[in-house]
């Protein structure tokens, strides 16, 4: 299932020959904003579909096949961009697999810090950048937008006093809700326990990106991914996200008052 947040004024498109990357004018690639590895996965086990919704009071949940892609990106740069993504996409489902009833966390194998930052923080600097209105809430400063262009296009993690990265992998303890890698929710702003920014649920995880100063103690929050040869992933229950649980409030309420329309149903709203 895809969700995004309520609408919101789209941002102003990019011109449809400039690279968002290399800013060169080049033909331009269908780019995905999460990596559609996810989607196809997710397609694969619902017959092609996808279920899309907002969590605004009037809108109606759908069956859906959109990736949520635009011409964003030169194939170069799509390239600069897999070479994280493919290795970090098996790497995080090689972890999920290992948390069990009962494990609270899993050392990561062979982690690489620049990597990993990259791969994350590349997600929220295409919602960002792109014209989808699926992810017009995510509106990161102009000056930090560019240091994150400039520093991918180098291949070096963006730093902290940019931007901070926090991953914990989401799980469900009553084992009632199935595989969560099936959620995919667009970014949305948070605030909570001094800390804010923006949020992403897929593939499991649930990403926070910091947008305040980087503190020392905010460094030593579980999750959050320090420049260090060794990581270990947190896990964090799906019913202690507030997020996640309004969404899925959301998506109830829709289907007791039948706002949905799927396989072509007519919607009743």
């Amino acid at each position: 299932m895809t969700t995004h947040a309520d609408q919101q004024p789209s941002h102003e498109p990019h011109p449809t020959t400039r690279c968002a990357l290399c800013q060169e004018h080049r033909a331009l690639r269908e780019s995905h904003i999460v990596p559609n590895a996810y989607f196809r996965a997710m397609k694969k086990g619902s017959n092609g579909k996808l279920i899309s919704m907002d969590t605004s009071p009037d809108s109606v949940a759908m069956s859906s096949q959109d990736s949520l892609s635009e011409p964003l990106l030169c194939a170069e740069c799509e390239e600069r961009l897999c070479k994280w993504e493919t290795p970090w996409i098996r790497k995080l489902r090689v972890t999920a697999k290992q948390f069990k009833a009962g494990v609270d966390e899993v050392a990561v194998k062979d982690h690489d810090h620049a990597s990993l930052k990259c791969f994350l923080v590349s997600i929220i600097w295409r919602a960002s950048v792109c014209s989808r209105p699926e992810f017009s809430e995510v509106t990161l400063p102009g000056p930090v937008l560019e240091t994150i262009r400039a520093d991918l296009l180098a291949g070096n993690a963006p730093p902290d006093g940019v931007i901070g990265v926090r991953i914990r992998k989401l799980v469900d303890p009553t084992g009632q809700l199935g595989d969560l890698e099936r959620f995919v929710f667009t970014p949305a702003r948070f605030s909570e326990g001094g800390i804010q920014g923006y949020r992403l649920f897929f593939a499991g995880y649930v990403v926070d990106y910091l947008t305040l100063r980087v503190t020392r103690q905010v460094a030593k929050i579980r999750g959050f991914l320090r420049d260090a040869s060794t990581m270990s992933m947190p896990s964090i229950s799906c019913f202690d996200v507030r997020e996640f649980m309004r969404v899925g409030r959301s998506m109830v309420r829709k289907h007791v008052r039948g706002q949905t329309a799927f396989k072509g149903a007519p919607a009743a709203r």
